[in-house]
């Protein structure tokens, strides 16, 4: 997860289940981005709104 400045804030490897929650309650609000990557190439990502 990564800041609009582009600084990575989070960083957790994923296991092969359907469901993961991240705690992010040491995260200050704000905008972020978030990238899912497998075998080097992103497969997901997208805008997280912490308020």
């Amino acid at each position: 997860m990564y800041d609009v400045l582009g600084k990575q804030q989070l960083v957790k490897r994923l296991t092969a289940t359907n469901t993961h929650q991240l705690k992010i309650n040491a995260v200050q609000p704000g905008i972020y981005f978030y990238r899912i990557v497998s075998n080097d190439a992103a497969v997901e990502s997208g805008k997280l709104i912490i308020e």
